[in-house]
């Protein structure tokens, strides 16, 4: 007899019926497969053997196999099947055979078989069950039918459907062959050319709509007796729709999936076995003891827990790898814990199950261990995903907590269940001292411990797409040479001459008018001496003398800098030699202006006054130059620091050039509080009493002269607490509070008595000093301004105005922030109720984190002390934190109010509440202007994330909230060119200058001439552009874009520097003279970059010119470094200058050798290194001729 054939029986399940939910779908459409299949001898009758028929079908379910040769084994038939429970039936494929194959190929050999498979299995529509469907073991396999043998089997992983995904798809999938009996059908190879994994949701009559909350609900199973309910047909059913566990929009906001790894626990207590032993009994079976493992999230985040038990080989080994879905709240209170610097913590714990035992000594096994704090850190590292751990010692759960402060406020009594004893029981461990540690005895410790997740906390930035049009296309082709030259020295004296003779004309006939009227018989033959006699007299009178002669005092000091290459600063005996050279070269100018004017050639101009539009212009570049300036101000690096300065300067000349405009109260006030944000209060005060003068109402000029005075006087008031007696003068701070007090009142008599602002300024000022006049004689000051803050507090309270923004002091603290008065805002806060000082709204929260910001701002790359460098750290971390808290407050804010534009005025409310979370409590949710108010309002935060995250040194993290910020500002259709240029900033400090040039020129290329704010006409923003293609090496590129830079701003003086660098690297002589003069003009003091053009002068043996430049260089510096001084004397060596070589040898020996050493002091390596170079550059200098060059 033949044997027979191999039938493997599989255990038969039940199946799910339900027809609704949630539904994971697998697709495959063909396999190609290679088999063994044993010789099948044919039956007595000489017909085939009869195909058997597997478990659950029929045998008019089974088509037949395809004909084949009698002594070639027939080609079998196989299936698919789909399992993903322990309890419920795998889904089963239909029985298939292979497509013929060409004539007289009788292989078994790349089978194509079509199995059209698509099945699925259901799930419940929620978020836990998608938790549980990705550690769900879904396996697909490949079945010989007639055996049900398994062939092959492919594990899915379900993890995408966790991070938003509704389909996915594998291709090219190769078969790994199982092992099977002999004589049976074998899979030799084979692989799947495509499978798609999908899910959809079907719902059920009258059933509610799929919700990502609740709990999963197991398929109940019921008993073989009970009725089946009625399955509706396949007609019946309405088509299923694509559904996502997960919605993308989560994804993208932050939700994540954290995965436990396959932790154990080595080496084990020595009395576990027995213990184990003693719970299982004789049989093995009356007990267990299990271990839970443990790592304690902040809430929101899930608890991550796994169960362990003892191995054979003396390890404790836990489940396999779990994952958990955090939600995006629940990422980003991880992601808070760990800038914050709190650990995490491991918690392990034993459990005895069996009612006859008692385990004495679950608290020895409850243990604890922390992750060490290197490697928690390591995840806030840009792309970092994964945390991994090896021997974590454990220690007893209270000796651990004790040793963490922080650990003990965030664990308690810990995450794991307490141990329920059982009423009666005998212990399972000997008598265990209090307070003894069963692990730490051991040695125990958590081996293999590892977290990772899908995405990292801090992700990789990615540089910009590459923008559609090049620079040639934003710039209009031009002579790439500069304009003519600029005006020199000479030129602007000639003009202030010009100027001067204007005014002296203007008050000849002013004087000659008044004249003519006091005296009607005036004699037309009055000598030429008498007129000039009396024309001296009016001007001295007048003081027009006095302005003409201050009008020419900066063009003169020009010329003596420029034209006689001599210090302003120089002494009397100095200047004698150089006196008789001025005065000729001084009235030579005037007699060729005054010869131009007599021949009509030249007519005397005055100062133009700009325009309403070209001053709009000088504004908006002002305000570009001081973000810029104050950002690159407080850097680290003296070029930054440097630059920044630059800036500052240039916005004060811009302001300056608008004041020629003196009547205009406005520019007055611009530069008023341009100044209170440079810290220059003096300046403000000065510039608000000017459009005081104008316009005596201006309430803004009214509180910032109130709040200055104030300030300058509680900053005196506390010298004089802490200095010596004397110091300060009392008289001084009287007269700075009774200015206050003044313009205190003013304010209210010009607001009225309906502002609380005003009033709450004078509250403030009377609690610091009582003794000044109040408002009514018959009341106390404090209490008059008390009872009408009072009125006007219930009054807006019954408006329905939230209670803190309804309290004046509350206002005005804020607005002491924006005006960087800290001292102030201090004030007001303590004035206000205490209920409302802890309340913090959106732009609450905003200065706050702007005034912790401001830490760094007026020191900059300047050296200070550890503990002050802590302090700093510190305050910015604390800032970083705030500004984080504030940007998810403002984006719920910002998704509330954007809900509330797109439905009514109840479902808006209702979904305010839903979105808002933690803001539902705070009164100032939603901003009542809408949603651009809430969108700018959140890129203001951001804004200030990003500026933070650059000062902690986090610059990739920095240039992805920028990015952020672009999109933000986008979605408004305004992006303030600041956010382009400081991205561009980070792309340059992480060298990347063509993801900067990229950003930028895509920026260029989107801007509307018409809008608000150009891009393309940003100075900085093509200066940018033009450092960033100098640092690839692209010089025509660069020069381009300087040029356009400097079309738009003649006076910046960076370009210029940049412009002569390029002219010298590419030997145009002329042009690099030019630029350098025009430079020297406008105020370059960049000593980097001319220390660069001295260096190209230097290599082409242009000696005299690098001696120029490199003593340029040297006077920009407050401290010369050694290496420009020696290059300049190397330079004067050269050209023979044994005068000037000498003059710089002393000044670097200056530098080298500091007063304050003392004698028997050594030097350092360095030190001794430079003192022996200019030993010898001494005698080389010693060497040189006599020259009086």
């Amino acid at each position: 007899m033949p044997p027979k054939a191999n039938i493997e029986v599989t255990e038969v399940k039940q199946n799910d019926l339900n027809p609704y939910g949630a539904f994971i779908n697998v697709s495959i459409p063909a396999a190609v497969l290679s088999l063994d299949v044993p010789a099948r001898p044919p039956t007595a009758s000489g017909a085939p053997a009869k195909v058997k028929t597997p478990p659950g079908k029929t045998a008019q379910e089974v088509p037949p196999p395809p004909p084949h040769e009698p002594d070639a084994p027939p080609p079998p038939q196989t299936h698919f099947s789909l399992a993903y429970s322990t309890v419920l039936a795998p889904v089963e494929g239909d029985a298939t055979v292979p497509a013929p194959k060409e004539v007289g190929d009788k292989t078994l050999t790349n089978l194509c078989y079509n199995y059209h498979f698509e099945k699925g299995f259901r799930f419940d529509a929620t978020l836990t069950a998608a938790e549980l469907l990705i550690n769900t073991k879904v396996v697909i396999q490949l079945h010989d039918t007639a055996s049900n043998g398994v062939l092959a089997a492919v594990t899915l992983d379900m993890l995408p459907f966790a991070r938003g995904k509704q389909v996915y798809e594998l291709t090219d999938i190769q078969l790994t062959p199982e092992s099977r009996p002999e004589g049976s059908v074998k899979l030799l190879s084979g692989s799947i050319q495509s499978l798609k994994v999908y899910t959809t949701y079907r719902e059920a009559p009258h059933a509610p709509s799929p919700s990502n909350e609740g709990e999963v609900k197991t398929p109940e199973v019921k008993p073989p007796d009970a009725p089946t309910p009625a399955v509706p047909s396949e007609e019946q059913l309405v088509e299923p729709q694509p559904y996502r566990f997960v919605s993308e929009e989560d994804v993208a906001d932050g939700c994540n999936v954290v995965e436990l790894g396959l932790p154990s626990i080595a080496p084990i207590p020595p009395t576990l076995q027995a213990a184990l032993d003693l719970v299982r009994g004789k049989d093995g079976l009356q007990g267990k003891i299990n271990f839970q493992l443990a790592v304690a999230l902040p809430a929101p985040c899930p608890t991550l827990k796994v169960q362990g038990q003892l191995s054979k080989d003396g390890t404790i080994v836990f489940d396999a790898p779990k994952r958990f879905i955090l939600s995006a709240d629940a990422a980003e209170k991880l992601r808070t814990q760990l800038e914050a610097g709190q650990p995490l913590a491991i918690e392990v714990a034993r459990y005895v199950t069996n009612e006859a035992f008692v385990d004495n000594a679950w608290e020895a096994y409850h243990g604890m261990s922390w992750v060490s704090e290197s490697s928690t850190q390591g995840l806030l590292v840009d792309g970092t995903v994964e945390v991994a751990e090896d021997a974590l010692p454990l220690v007893a759960w209270a000796a651990g907590v004790a040793d963490k402060v922080e650990g003990s406020q965030l664990l308690g009594s810990g995450c794991l269940p307490a141990y329920a004893a059982p009423a009666k029981g005998k212990p399972v461990e000997p008598e265990v001292l209090p307070g003894t540690s069963a692990w730490q005895l051991c040695g125990a410790a958590v081996q293999n411990f590892s977290i990772k997740l899908c995405d990292p906390i801090v992700p990789i930035w990615s540089p910009p797409s590459e923008p559609e049009r090049k620079l040639t296309d934003l710039v209009p082709t031009r002579d790439l040479h500069p304009a003519p030259p600029p005006p020199t020295a000479s030129d602007d004296f000639q003009k202030q001459v010009d100027i001067s003779l204007s005014q002296l004309v203007d008050t000849y006939l002013d004087h000659k008018s008044v004249s003519d009227q006091n005296t009607p018989a005036a004699d037309p033959a009055m000598p030429v001496a008498q007129r000039h006699r009396e024309l001296i007299f009016q001007l001295n009178h007048s003081g027009a003398y006095t302005a003409l002669r201050e009008g020419l005092k900066a063009p003169l000091l020009r010329v003596v800098k420029e034209e006689l290459g001599a210090s302003g600063a120089m002494s009397k005996r100095e200047m004698e030699p150089l006196y008789g050279k001025l005065y000729k070269r001084l009235m030579n100018l005037v007699h060729i202006q005054l010869a131009r004017v007599k021949d009509g050639t030249l007519k005397p101009v005055h100062a133009v006054v700009p325009s309403y539009e070209e001053s709009s212009h000088l504004l908006g570049l002002a305000t570009q130059y001081e973000e810029s300036g104050l950002w690159l101000a407080s850097n680290d690096s003296n070029m930054d620091h440097q630059r920044g300065q630059n800036l500052l300067h240039r916005a004060e000349n811009l302001h300056q050039r608008r004041l020629l405009d003196s009547d205009n109260e406005h520019v007055w006030y611009d530069h008023a509080t341009f100044s209170m944000r440079l810290g220059h209060l003096d300046s403000a005060l000065s510039s608000a009493r000017k459009c005081l003068e104008i316009n005596p109402a201006h309430p803004g000029a009214l509180l910032l002269t109130a709040a200055v005075t104030l300030t300058q006087a509680v900053r005196q008031l506390a010298v004089r607490d802490t200095e010596v007696a004397g110091v300060v003068q009392s008289s001084e701070i009287s007269s700075l509070m009774e200015t206050a007090c003044v313009a205190g009142h003013a304010l209210v008599v010009v607001s009225g008595n309906e502002q609380g602002i005003p009033w709450a300024f004078l509250a403030i000022l009377y609690s610091k000093e009582p003794s000044l006049p109040g408002p009514n004689r018959h009341n106390q000051p404090w209490s008059r301004c008390r009872q009408q803050l009072s009125l006007l507090e219930r009054r807006a309270l019954a408006a329905q105005q939230p209670p803190a923004e309804a309290n004046a002091f509350f206002q005005l603290r804020n607005i002491m922030l924006t005006m960087h008065l800290p001292e102030l805002a201090d004030l007001a806060e303590v004035a206000m109720p205490l209920l409302q000082r802890s309340y913090k709204g959106l732009q609450c929260l905003a200065l706050d984190v702007a005034s912790l910001q401001r830490v760094l701002i007026p020191g900059g790359p300047a050296d200070q002390s550890g503990t002050v460098a802590d302090g700093i750290m510190k305050k910015l971390k604390e800032a970083g934190l705030l500004a984080r808290r504030c940007a998810r407050q403002a984006e719920a804010a910002h998704a509330a109010a954007t809900s509330m534009a797109q439905s009514s005025a109840a479902a808006a409310a209702a979904a305010a509440t839903e979105e808002a979370g933690d803001l539902a409590a705070e009164p100032s949710g939603i901003p009542e202007e809408g949603v651009s108010a809430s969108t700018s309002l959140l890129l203001q935060v951001v804004l200030m994330q990003a500026e933070i995250s650059w000062r902690l040194g986090l610059t990739d993290a920095a240039i992805l909230i920028y990015q952020k910020a672009v999109n933000l500002a986008d979605s408004i259709s305004y992006t303030p060119t600041k956010v382009h240029l400081k991205i561009a900033e980070a792309f340059m400090r992480v060298s990347q200058p063509q993801c900067a040039i990229d950003s930028l020129l895509k920026v260029a290329e989107s801007s509307q001439p018409a809008s608000s704010e150009n891009h393309s006409s940003s100075p900085l923003l093509w200066l940018l552009v033009g450092r960033a293609y100098m640092q690839i090496g692209q010089m025509e590129n660069a020069d381009m874009a300087l040029s356009q830079s400097n079309l738009l701003d003649p006076e910046l003086p960076e370009p210029w520097g940049l412009l002569a660098l390029i002219s010298v690297r590419v030997q145009r002589w002329s042009d690099a003279s030019k630029a350098l003069s025009q430079g020297k003009r406008v105020g370059l003091q960049e000593a980097e970059v001319l220390a660069l053009v001295a260096a190209e002068y230097e290599v082409a043996g242009r000696w005299e010119q690098a001696s120029e430049v490199l003593a340029w260089a040297v006077k920009c510096q407050a401290q010369p470094r050694f290496e420009d001084l020696y290059r300049l004397i190397q330079a004067h060596v050269r050209l023979y200058n044994a005068k000037e070589a000498r003059r710089y040898l002393d000044m670097a020996s200056s530098t080298i050798i500091p007063s304050t050493l003392q004698e028997g002091d050594t030097m350092g390596e360095e030190q001794a290194m430079h003192l022996a170079a200019l030993n010898e550059l001494a005698l080389r200098i010693e060497a040189l001729p006599v020259n009086e060059h």
